[in-house]
């Protein structure tokens, strides 16, 4: 059975094996072991209680009977520990001085356009468990975890995603980051891992006209990573919209507010009559339990009386539910 969990120390070697395997861009999941021992511990700290916190930092986990398939994760908060400025696209009208026409000038504008919003992060799976719709389970699963806790985040919610990287090179670095880091791509982000502060105060606040770019350039501003294009297309069924782009790799950055979220608006809740074999299973959910200690899974239940639902064995011991707990559910398009 496929669940999604906190992170546990015990799961540290694991989940190294795991981003040896996620390759480049990833800033959030830091291939240095003993940044990702800071990540575990920090998110062990988060979810010690449920009451109000700044920064904290969630780190989930897909689990198949011991095995670490993936890993996805939430900043309650960002912009406190390392900044949070993008590149948004704006216009400059201007009038051709020979032909007299009115024309439209368009350029990166680095910007400060959120107030430290809450972040989704970290989602990477195992290519051997790129199979079965677990990406989605690890990526909704979180916006399962923010709709029962909502307290704990913002009101509005970002994603940065990977952006478009080949061969190790990203042309967007190529063409403006290299310009102020006389260093490959790949060096930099390693150099990134453990500096997330300073590096950005080498990125000039000059707009850079989009036209002055190169093609290779211009045609990957907001374009994901390959690997990330599935993470983009869930994102936006869920009502999130690039308006913004990273100032490193231009891959997009989404964003709405949490009440807009349609798993937040369509997730159902009900309380555990029985636990048995249900009859309905023409439907798969992604379920989850009503608890701190988070737990999240596909499965069946059976609504057989107003608020009440069956459910399996599997998925209650899963989601470490009994008979009387509350359950939450939510269709999985």
């Amino acid at each position: 059975m496929n669940i999604i969990r906190p992170v546990r120390l015990e799961d540290e070697e694991k989940i190294v094996e795991l981003v040896a395997k996620s390759g480049l861009g990833i800033i959030s999941l830091p291939h240095d072991p003993k940044l990702l021992h800071k990540k575990i511990i920090d998110s062990i700290e988060a979810f010690k209680d449920g009451s109000i916190g700044i920064n904290r930092k969630f780190f989930f986990v897909l689990e198949n009977s011991g095995r670490i398939g993936g890993c996805s994760a939430i900043y309650a908060k960002t912009g406190i520990d390392e900044p949070d400025d993008y590149y948004e696209v704006q216009f400059e009208h201007v009038i051709d001085p020979v032909t007299q026409e009115p024309n439209e000038l368009k350029m990166l504008k680095r910007t400060k356009p959120y107030a430290g919003p809450s972040m989704l992060c970290s989602l990477f799976v195992a290519p051997e468990f790129r199979k079965g719709s677990l990406g989605r389970l690890l990526s909704i699963s979180r916006l399962m975890f923010m709709a029962r806790f909502p307290n704990l985040f913002t009101k509005t919610v970002i994603a940065n995603l990977r952006g478009f990287v080949e061969n190790n090179r990203s042309p967007f670095w190529e063409s403006v980051g290299r310009h102020f880091f006389n260093m490959d791509y790949e060096v930099f982000l390693k150099m990134q891992e453990s500096d997330k502060k300073t590096i950005p105060d080498f990125i000039p606040h000059t707009p850079i006209y989009i036209s002055l770019l190169p093609p290779e350039a211009q045609e990957v501003i907001g374009k994901s990573h390959p690997n990330s294009l599935p993470a983009l297309k869930m994102l936006e069924g869920e009502g999130f919209t690039c308006e913004h782009f990273d100032l490193y790799d231009a891959g997009p950055i989404v964003s709405t507010e949490l009440t807009n979220v349609r798993t937040v608006k369509q997730r159902q809740t009900a309380i555990v009559g029985k636990i048995a074999s249900p009859e309905n299973t023409a439907e798969t959910w992604i379920l989850s339990n009503s608890s701190f200690d988070f737990r999240a899974c596909y499965g069946h239940l059976d609504q057989y009386a107003k608020d009440l639902v069956c459910i399996d064995d599997t998925v209650a011991s899963s989601l470490n539910i009994n008979v009387g707990d509350i359950i939450h559910y939510v269709s999985i398009h």
